[in-house]
Order: C-alpha cells, then structure tokens, then sequence
C-alpha cells in the first residue's frame, strides 16, 4: 500500500487528466443544441468513473483506459438525451404562430393559417413519423433525432423523409403551397 492510502481508499488517479480527457469525449460525443450542459455531463461521466474506482477492490491497480473513459461519457450523454425525450414537446404551439412576424397583420394571419394547416396534418401522419417530422421542423439533424428516437441513423432519416412527403402531400390538398 502506498505511503497515504488507507484500506478501502479509491487507488490515486489524476484528476486533472481524467477531467480533461473526459470534457473531450463529452465534447465529441454532445450535440451542438446540447452545448449548455456539457459542464453537467462532464461532472456525470466524472461521477461514473468515481463509482467504478470506489467498487474496485485495494488490490486492482489497473489504470482506467480511454474506452472505458468514452463509455461513461457516451452513457452521460445518452441518458440526458433520453431524459429530454421523455420531457413532453409542444413543437408547433398557438404562442409561436402568435409572434410578430416581419410583415403587418396580413403575415401574422397567414403565419397562423399556415400553422394551424401543418399542424392538422400532423395530425394525421403516422406516430413514429410524427415525431421525426416535428424533430426536424424544430431544428433537430437527422443524427439527433435517431438519438432520440432511440434507433439508427438511416431508420431516422426515412422517417424524417417519409414524414416531410406526407405532410407536403397533406399541404398541397389543403392548396397550401408546399
């Protein structure tokens, strides 16, 4: 045992480096939307990588490699972004289409028609298509969205794709032009 360390106590790492290496995992791995928490989601991996040293035995000296280091922030990530998909989304609300548009009253009416119009033809698409439709209309990219949506890239784009040619095809019935 080293000079310091008592029995039961987590085997001595840097601190410095294991933080910094993590903040470039949670930087690869994080969305660009998802810049304002990636403080938190350093402190998330770091507290993962805290509880895997203190469940370790005083005999394991192994060093913590950088996969294991990746994994816990990709896991950080992962669940954040599974808690904002669990938080209900109101992607096309009454307030938005309210806003002052450039223009005069005309435009506001018409961004307000033309809200209620997409809005009604969301309605009526597919769930799974739905959700990856309003995704996008709210800025999301195609990696994003199959984040979370819980699936693969090319399963998120075909929605994505599929959803935007029904919800055109519902736009031009209404004689909206799409």
């Amino acid at each position: 045992m080293a000079a310091g360390e008592r029995a039961g106590d987590c085997p001595r790492f840097d601190a410095a480096a294991l933080q910094a290496q993590l903040e470039r995992a949670v930087v690869r791995l994080c969305p660009r939307w998802l810049a304002s928490e990636r403080d938190d989601l350093v402190q998330a991996s770091l507290l993962r990588v805290l509880e895997t040293l203190s469940r370790r035995s005083p005999d394991d000296t192994r060093e913590l490699n950088t996969t294991y280091l990746w994994s816990a922030a990709y896991s950080a990530v992962l669940d954040e972004l599974r808690r904002i998909r669990r938080r209900p989304r109101l992607v096309h609300d009454e307030e938005a289409a309210a806003r002052p548009a450039a223009g005069g009253p005309h435009d506001r009416l018409e961004a307000r028609e033309l809200a209620r119009h997409v809005r009604d033809c969301l309605a009526g698409i597919d769930d799974a298509r739905r959700h990856a439709v309003q995704l996008r209309l709210a800025g999301f990219g195609h990696e994003e969205i199959a984040a979370l949506l819980g699936g693969p890239l090319r399963r998120a784009s075909n929605l994505v794709f599929r959803g935007m040619d029904d919800l055109r095809s519902c736009l031009r019935g209404k004689g909206v032009p799409a």
